[in-house]
């Protein structure tokens, strides 16, 4: 019981902390005069400039908030290169 009730609150203290995000990033490109930004075409547009600006892959991933293993690689990197590696196989 103890535990459900810790992993919902959370599970809502994580959509406070986003929808809270949307708004701010809402308010702010309405202060700007800035149209069609999404929190998600936020998240790509960082993304992008950080890498056009030479930022390392493994940082890039840790910011955006993506699990990096020991070795730097995130599980969906290590999966695709089995995954490659298997086809090269064949």
């Amino acid at each position: 019981m103890a535990i459900q009730a810790f992993l919902e609150i959370q599970d809502t203290i994580k959509k406070q902390k986003i929808s809270h995000f949307a708004l701010s990033l809402k308010e702010i490109c309405n202060k700007l005069n800035i149209n069609n930004v999404t929190p998600k075409s936020f998240r790509r547009w960082f993304k992008t400039e950080l890498s056009k600006r030479g930022v390392r892959v493994e940082f890039i991933k840790r910011m955006m908030g993506h699990a990096i293993d020991v070795e730097g690689t995130s599980y969906e990197d290590r999966v695709n290169i089995l995954y490659k590696k298997k086809i090269d196989k064949e």
